[in-house]
């Protein structure tokens, strides 16, 4: 958001918190549409990896894929990650 508009100004009239809504709102839809498209692409990659018939490599592919989609959520709620099962600990 460009607050050089809005610096020096003692009041904000009706259409520039207007702008002000509509930048904010427009910044909270891209969130979530990023935050859903995370989660889908999760959800596709453990629906993978509960197939049986799946070759090994694709098994270690699609856990190294899932981690890296799980490392990136983290990163976007910016919540430190940690890989490790509670059993590593």
């Amino acid at each position: 958001m460009n607050m050089n508009l809005y610096t020096g100004r003692k009041h904000l009239g009706p259409l520039d918190i207007a702008q002000i809504n509509a930048i904010k709102n427009r910044e909270s839809l891209q969130k979530s549409a990023t935050l859903q498209s995370i989660l889908k692409d999760i959800k596709e990659a453990e629906d993978e990896l509960e197939k049986e018939d799946l070759p090994s490599s694709e098994k270690v592919m699609l856990q190294m894929l899932k981690a890296q989609l799980e490392h990136h959520l983290y990163e976007f709620l910016g919540v430190p990650y940690d890989s490790r099962t509670p059993e590593d600990s």
